[in-house]
């Protein structure tokens, strides 16, 4: 797997107005994902206890040399009833166990859970891979979150995958515990831990400990790993471990309640859950966590905060060195998995970056992925914790959902809740469902049918002469273009008039122009767009 080759190509995106110098009578407007109706991966074995895979404790890629699915997931044995007179963390080892399992696909849509040797239930293999059986404990605890990646850099193929996950030891092992008793329940201290696998099956976790910027093994229960193919380093979207540990005072009364304050005008004492982010070039060593994403006390409401977010590179600028990148020009899109504390509801917003650092948000905050309608399977969460996959036209978007709120029935015991889930867990279920969209349709600029819109792009470099567009035209809709050079005239034989106006609907049409020739198109253009009906989702010389 050669890691240059998965650098995206420089192309013109919608999500901002770097590349627009202006627009007349053109809006830009959000694409809904279509999703399918079922979950594709569920509980249907006897020694499932819960899939986990309602928010972000799962993964799913696409084998770039196989082309197989794979998909890693924790199956949890939680005990609500066990925390009612308790102070432990909902995934203390006294109430709590976990383990990870494996599926794969040939297609995305029809999951098979291999019958494996590794470890049995009554006499029955099954799809464990790693972690406890529950039959018959060991010591080796449970595994928390896990994080898959197929690594694009490694030469040994005993190592082709990689797994970060959080290792919960006994509590009667303490060589990684790091003990905290500054907040009002016991919080593990468990360390996160490397595994490598040569087929996502059998895996062997490396015994180095891992090191986030001066805090050791030690990070939130939320793990996202990927890798930026143009700077060549691992990438954790993550929790701080110590996010939401501040002084509450005197005013905050000592309740049972799962949820804890939030101070508005108070910056020094937000604890709410948020995006960090840490690089490594070895997968040991990470760089400081910096915050990348939070929400704020003006334009999101009192009770919203980032449960985690997938995010990867979709365009990537020519540069001249690899010493030098321009980084102005990248681009970067995430889906936001925004938790809604008093509905306990889970969804998706689509962000995007041109650094990685700073994110931006579209769609006036809504969500890009909602909960599903009453009484469906994903009603009440849905969340995206993997990088979305590109197959054949279409971008599949695997996400999980549950017809359960995300914590009412763990700590509803304890809490003393009036909910039906948190006196019957046979209600809850989770799974991992699956929504599209057409290749790189996330977001357009969009005209009606009345006036011609209007896109002056800014100066643009070509490449090879050959432009692409990726648009879709409704009745009697179209898209023309035309070429200008740098003083805004049209250059001779690429007008309007002079061209194949688009009336279709494609990923990637080649635009043409009936009397010219490509050699007189200049190093440095400006493109006129004008669209009637259509969207426009995408731009690029090749």
């Amino acid at each position: 797997m050669n890691p240059n080759k998965n650098i995206p190509e420089e192309k013109i995106f919608f999500f901002d107005n770097h590349s627009i110098e202006f627009v007349q009578d053109l809006k830009r407007a959000v694409e809904t994902p279509n999703k399918y109706k079922k979950p594709v991966i569920a509980k249907d074995k006897p020694w499932e206890r819960l899939p986990y895979i309602a928010n972000s404790v799962w993964t799913i890629i696409k084998d770039s040399q196989t082309g197989e699915f794979h998909c890693w997931y924790e199956d949890w044995d939680v005990n609500p009833i066990g925390l009612v007179d308790s102070k432990a963390d909902i995934h203390d080892p006294s109430v709590a166990r976990s383990r990870l399992c494996y599926a794969k696909s040939k297609d995305g849509v029809k999951w098979v859970k291999p019958a494996l040797n590794l470890f049995l239930h009554k006499g029955e293999k099954t799809n464990i891979v790693l972690g406890p059986s529950f039959e018959n404990d060991t010591d080796f605890g449970s595994i928390h979150c896990p994080s898959v990646l197929e690594d694009p850099l490694e030469k040994n193929p005993s190592k082709k995958f990689k797994m970060i996950f959080q290792h919960i030891l006994p509590n009667d092992r303490d060589e990684f515990l790091i003990h905290d008793n500054a907040g009002r329940f016991e919080n593990l201290g468990s360390p996160m831990r490397l595994a490598f696998s040569p087929d996502g099956i059998n895996w062997e976790i490396d015994p180095q400990i891992l090191n986030f910027g001066g805090l050791g093994p030690k990070l939130g229960d939320v793990v996202v790993i990927s890798f930026d193919p143009k700077f060549g380093r691992y990438v954790l979207n993550t929790r701080h471990p110590d996010a939401w540990k501040i002084d509450y005072g005197n005013f905050y009364p000592d309740n049972k309640n799962w949820s804890i304050p939030y101070f508005p005008n108070n910056i020094a004492q937000n604890n709410k859950r948020r995006v960090f982010r840490t690089y490594s070039y070895d997968l040991f060593n990470w760089t400081e966590l910096t915050e990348i994403l939070a929400a704020d006390s003006t334009n999101d409401n009192l009770d919203d905060s980032f449960y985690s977010m997938s995010s990867w590179m979709i365009s990537s600028t020519r540069v001249e060195t690899s010493l030098h990148p321009s980084r102005e020009l990248d681009l970067y899109v995430g889906l936001a998995n925004v938790f809604h504390q008093v509905d306990n509801t889970l969804d998706v917003q689509l962000v995007f970056s041109r650094d990685g650092h700073k994110w931006h948000r579209t769609n006036k905050r809504q969500p890009f992925l909602d909960n599903g309608p009453s009484e469906s399977w994903d009603q009440y969460q849905v969340a995206v914790p993997s990088t979305p996959i590109k197959n054949g036209d279409k971008i599949m978007i695997f996400y999980g959902g549950s017809n359960t709120h995300h914590d009412w029935w763990i700590t509803g015991p304890r809490e003393n809740l009036d909910t039906p889930e948190a006196k019957d867990t046979s209600l809850v279920s989770h799974g991992i469902g699956i929504a599209e969209i057409d290749y790189d349709r996330y977001i357009c600029l969009k005209a009606n049918n009345l006036r011609e819109g209007i896109l002056v792009t800014k100066l643009l470099q070509t490449a090879n002469k050959h432009l692409i567009l990726n648009g879709q035209c409704n009745e009697d809709g179209y898209i023309a273009i035309e070429i200008l050079n740098e003083t805004g005239e049209v250059i001779n034989g690429f007008g309007k008039n002079d061209s194949e106006f688009f009336k279709g609907n494609s990923i990637e049409h080649e635009y043409l122009w009936t009397k010219s020739n490509k050699r007189d198109i200049p190093e440095w253009v400006v493109l006129r767009v004008m669209l009637k009906n259509s969207n426009l989702y995408t731009l690029k010389w090749v």
